[in-house]
């Protein structure tokens, strides 16, 4: 009598949790966005959005990715860094995106000036 051995593999597809932000952030601030799984087979792979263009690290933002989470720090906020910022995690069995609306407060500049009158 032959035996042979089964395995069954089971691939649970990525459930991103809701992304808040907790308040609005300033030019010239740290900012940062986290986006964090509760569910989803390994290996998962992580990749940032900002208003539809991949997001990529330079010297105001870098990218943090560990198993199960990947934060987007912004060091410093500036004018550029508004935006839609979407989250999409995959692994083998699927697909998940989140997506929240980063806003930067912009501080009201006052120009003086003075009017001579003669």
């Amino acid at each position: 009598m032959n035996q042979f051995n089964l395995f069954l593999l089971f691939l649970e597809p990525p459930k991103i949790v809701p992304i808040s932000l907790s308040s609005v952030s300033e030019i010239g601030q740290f900012g940062s966005i986290t986006c964090s799984v509760s569910a989803g087979s390994s290996p998962l792979t992580f990749k940032w959005y900002r208003n539809d263009k991949e997001v990529v690290k330079d010297d105001t933002i870098q990218i943090i990715n560990s198993p199960i989470a990947s934060l987007l720090n912004f060091n410093p906020i500036n004018k550029h860094t508004s935006g839609n910022y979407t989250c999409i995690v995959n692994n083998e069995a699927g697909v998940d995106h989140y997506s929240v609306n980063f806003v930067v407060q912009c501080k009201p500049n006052f120009v003086h000036f003075f009017i001579h009158l003669i």
